[in-house]
């Protein structure tokens, strides 16, 4: 039998199972559903009866005329077969069949449903037809115990205005379950074609590959080595065709002849090298005899131990290769003796291999001649340290210079000149040390791209200490700085802006003060963002200050900022002034 048909055996069954089983169901439910929610209607009316002060006042008056009118409304609202209104004596008051009113009963069903103290429904008979009577105690507001949209309770039973019963009919509940079970039932049948189909079709196509395969299989049996099918799918059958044509592929490499791997290996331009299990030589192919002079015959049988120098982790000290199955390729970097001892850089690589039996067989040793990439590597390393060692020189000549350039204006301030030159030459001797001090470090430091700003800030916060402060002054210098490495692009206008600020505080807002406190902040933000505070607790900033005023030392850190594409705000408090910058760090300084 195939799958298909096997299928739909098995559907068969499982299909007319489903079909009973939510027929009956589906009928049941919708029966108990409809006649469920007819009776919290019913109840849910006669709940609001109770609530209703005018009709309570009919209702203890047996009003039939104002009684009338509501019950038919009721009637026509739950589809019911009846409404009546009893008395608590059982006598009809009102009554949707207008000749039943001021009838009594005194049957049992009347008896119970005058003694209920809660809603409650029973099957009876009305007239030759069956019906669900639902009894719901009237009373007044004043009684209820409880109400809610299923059930009324009496606190006391002399609160009890009168009896509605609304009677429901079955067989039309019975008939609505029945067109609603049909309409699930046709629903099920088609979902269940449906699934039918899409699963026919699903297995059809889910077993081409079968089908490919089994045709394959033929015509490998007929001679045609090699054949394959095609991998459609990622699933188990994609596997499986994976697997066919790996399988195909191992049958037709297993026939292949000797002579073809001979020429396959004796092509390699790469030393290859066979061991047995004890590590003599079982096969070496053509380059490997020319690169070490050997004839071919030569090298079979002996220790490949005698080939390879300096290859640490993969001989044990018998000898042999410290390898097994699982270990993989393993490659080093080694040497291999020629001839005449000479031996030549190789980057070997070896792989063991097993028998049919899953057994160590053995091991497979290829080596590539890395002369020449040895000693391209030597020669970038000697440019390397040659291009250190001259940007190492050239920091150190800018630096030298800087501060040549430094005394100068040390020299030239020396002589007959105002105070007010004095002084402009003092600021261009700091920033020309603020610039000169990038590059000291840069002399100084292992990375030559980068500074190092935490050491940066403390050296310049001592260099501006020295410079500014005054005899006698006390002055406490705090700086704060993360090891944040800047660019010297970013380095240098960073720097200069620092000592334009610190310079500020000192000589103007704490020039009048005997003691007084800098605080310098570098601190990292989110992602490359970096924030830059310098506060002084000295005499503050003028009402009209603005950045980029007329000073030189403010345009300064105007266009210095904007060179770094940042953002400086001022913050003036009680005492001092606050300045904050913020730049994004570069990540890729160029050198």
């Amino acid at each position: 039998m195939r799958i298909i048909e096997k299928l739909l055996v098995l559907f068969l069954p499982i299909f007319l199972l489903s079909v009973v089983a939510v027929t009956l169901l589906s009928r049941q439910a919708a029966t108990e559903e409809l006649l469920s929610d007819a009776i919290r209607t019913g109840t849910a009316l006669g709940t609001g009866l109770s609530q209703n002060p005018e009709l309570i006042s009919a209702f203890r008056r047996q009003d039939t005329e104002r009684l009338q009118p509501v019950i038919e409304l009721i009637g026509q609202g739950v589809g019911a077969v009846y409404v009546m209104v009893q008395s608590p004596t059982g006598t009809v008051i009102a009554h949707t069949d207008t000749t039943e009113s001021g009838r009594t009963y005194r049957d049992q069903e009347t008896v119970v449903a005058l003694a209920a103290d809660k809603s409650i429904h029973h099957e009876a008979m009305w007239r030759g037809q069956a019906v669900m009577d639902v009894v719901v105690p009237v009373l007044d507001g004043a009684g209820l115990a409880e109400v809610d949209s299923t059930s009324l309770r009496l606190r006391d039973t002399n609160n009890r205005v009168a009896t509605l019963r609304i009677g429901l009919s079955l067989d039309v509940a019975k008939d609505t379950a029945r067109r609603i079970s049909k309409e699930i039932l046709w629903i099920v049948t088609m979902v269940n074609l449906l699934v039918l189909g899409a699963s026919l079709f699903y297995v059809r196509n889910t077993l081409r590959p079968v089908r490919q395969m089994a045709r394959a299989t033929e015509r490998i049996a007929g001679g045609q080595l090699g054949e394959m099918v095609p991998v459609v799918s990622r699933d188990e059958m994609g596997d499986l065709a994976h697997s066919f044509n790996h399988m195909s592929r191992g049958l037709a490499l297993t026939t292949v002849s000797a002579d073809f791997l001979d020429r396959v290996v004796d092509s390699m331009r790469d030393v290859l090298v066979v061991m047995n299990t004890d590590g003599s030589i079982r096969r070496v192919n053509q380059a490997t005899a020319r690169l070490l002079d050997y004839e071919e015959g030569d090298l079979l049988g002996r220790s490949a131990t005698h080939l390879f120098e300096d290859v640490d982790g993969l001989f044990t000290n018998q000898g042999l290769f410290d390898l097994d199955l699982d270990a993989g390729v393993v490659a080093r970097e080694g040497q291999i003796c020629q001839r005449d001892g000479t031996t030549i850089p190789v980057l070997l690589s070896v792989a063991a291999f097993q028998d049919r039996d899953g057994r160590l067989a053995g091991f497979i040793a290829t080596a590539a001649d890395i002369t020449e990439r040895i000693r391209a590597e030597q020669e970038t390393r000697r440019s390397l340290y040659e291009k250190e060692v001259l940007l190492k020189e050239i920091h150190h000549r800018v630096k030298n210079n800087l501060q040549i350039i430094s005394s100068l204006l040390n020299l030239q301030s020396g002589h007959d000149v105002g105070d007010r030159t004095r002084e402009l030459f003092s600021d261009s001797q700091s920033r020309i040390k603020a610039m000169a001090l990038i590059h000291e470090t840069l002399y100084l430091s292992e990375d030559l791209a980068r500074v190092d700003f935490h050491d940066y800030l403390n050296s310049l916060a001592i260099t501006l200490y020295q410079t500014y402060r005054r005899d006698n002054q006390t002055l406490d210098l705090r700086v704060d700085a993360q090891h944040v490495h800047l660019g010297i692009d970013q380095a240098i206008p960073c720097g200069l802006i620092i000592n334009e600020l610190v310079s500020n505080a000192l000589k103007h807002g704490l020039a009048s003060r005997d003691s007084g406190i800098v605080d310098i902040r570098f601190q990292a933000e989110e992602g490359s963002l970096y924030r830059l505070d310098v506060a002084d607790d000295g005499v503050g900033l003028p009402a009209d200050f603005e950045l980029g005023g007329d000073s030189l030392g403010l345009k300064l850190i105007v266009i210095l900022t904007r060179q770094l594409a940042g953002e400086v705000t001022v913050a003036q408090a009680t005492q001092g002034a606050h300045f904050t910058l913020r730049f994004s760090v570069d990540d890729n300084p160029v050198t």
